[in-house]
């Protein structure tokens, strides 16, 4: 058998050449396969930070809301305790049931008709 002869500096060379544009086509190819994937994974956190908005801002929305009814309650409680304190109190309101009984008024008009008088007065 025969050996071969030693490769002559030009294939040697042509060899090297081959073998790096192989290596540099395959370092192409996952490049853009992971150019893709961090694309994608851009845009799936995009989506996601939309997501987030918008849900931050139903949760804004919603405590405004809660606010507001919040402060329609501490003003209709402001209101009624004012009433409160303006309305007949217990002893006067006793008073006017002694005299009203006194009168014995229920013997002249109805019980309708005197809740009408104490309303209109």
């Amino acid at each position: 058998m025969e050996t071969p002869p030693p490769p002559t500096p030009e294939a040697e060379l042509k060899g090297y050449v081959e073998q790096l544009t192989r290596r540099l086509g395959a370092v192409e190819q996952e490049l853009t396969r992971l150019g893709a994937a961090d694309t994608e994974s851009e845009e799936r956190m995009d989506r996601s930070h939309a997501g987030f908005r918008a849900e931050a801002e139903r949760v804004r929305e919603e405590v405004r809301q809660l606010d507001e009814a919040l402060g329609e309650i501490a003003k209709r409680t402001a209101r009624l305790v004012a009433e409160f304190k303006t309305a007949v109190r217990a002893p006067q309101l006793e008073r006017l049931r002694q005299r009203v009984d006194a009168w014995k008024g229920e013997q002249y008009i109805t019980r309708e008709e005197l809740k009408k008088l104490v309303k209109q007065n």
